[in-house]
C-alpha cells in the first residue's frame, strides 16, 4: 500500500472498518437527520446536510490515525473528521482541498441504493468505492469531484490529517483546543510541539 501510495498519492483499502462500526455510524447520521440535528452546507455542496467536530467522528479520527500514517508513511496528526449526507442531485464540485486537508480519507458509511457513487481524482482515476473501503488521498495536490447524485441518499465520512513536520502542522485539531474525542489516548494540544 505504501508504495501505491507514494507512486499515485491516493490509494484504496478494503474493509477499512467493521461491518458493525460502519452500520453503526450510517444510523448515527440518519438519526441526526430525522432529528433535525444536522447542519446545513451553504458553500462547497449548497443544500447538503453535514455534521462537523462530532464526537462520535472525532473518536474515529483519532483511532483510524496510526493506520493512515501507516499507509502515508508520515507521522500524521489528527485536524478534523465531517460527514455529509448528499441528497439527489447534489454534486461535489471538482476543487482541491484547504490547509487542514492534507491527508485526507473518505469512506461511504451508507446510501439508499445499490448503486455505486464513483469519487473522480485527476485527470483519469474514476473510483467506485464499496461500503466499508476507504480511500485515502492527498486532498491539497489531488483535484477531485463527483458528479451529480441518482439516488434519494449518499452518506459519506471525511477523516483528515496533516503531516506532524509538515507546512500545515498548525492545522492540527483544525486549530481547535482538540478533538471531541472518547478515545482517551488521543494527545492533547499541549503535546503538539512546533519548530
Amino acid at each position: 500500500m505504501k508504495n501505491n501510495f507514494k507512486k499515485n498519492n491516493f490509494v484504496v483499502i478494503n474493509n477499512f472498518i467493521d461491518e458493525t462500526i460502519i452500520n453503526s455510524h450510517y444510523m448515527y447520521m440518519l438519526d441526526l437527520y430525522k432529528n433535525n440535528k444536522l447542519q446545513v452546507d451553504r458553500n462547497q455542496v449548497k443544500g447538503s446536510l453535514c455534521n462537523r467536530n462530532d464526537i462520535v467522528f472525532d473518536t474515529l479520527l483519532s483511532k483510524m490515525r496510526p493506520l493512515i500514517s501507516e499507509v502515508v508513511d508520515k507521522e500524521l496528526w489528527p485536524t478534523y473528521a465531517f460527514c455529509r449526507l448528499y441528497r439527489e442531485g447534489q454534486e461535489l464540485k471538482k476543487h482541491k482541498d484547504r490547509q487542514s486537508c492534507e491527508y485526507s480519507v473518505t469512506l461511504t458509511l451508507g446510501c439508499s441504493s445499490d448503486k455505486l457513487w464513483p469519487i473522480y481524482l485527476g485527470n483519469k482515476n474514476k473510483i467506485s468505492l464499496n461500503i466499508g473501503e476507504a480511500l485515502i488521498y492527498k486532498g491539497r495536490q489531488i483535484e477531485h469531484w463527483r458528479k451529480k447524485l441518482k439516488g434519494n441518499h449518499y452518506i459519506q465520512l471525511f477523516l483528515h490529517y496533516v503531516d506532524s513536520d509538515g507546512p500545515y502542522k498548525e492545522f492540527v485539531f483544525d486549530k481547535r483546543e482538540g478533538l471531541n474525542s472518547l478515545d482517551y489516548e488521543v494527545f492533547s494540544y499541549n503535546d503538539v510541539k512546533f519548530a
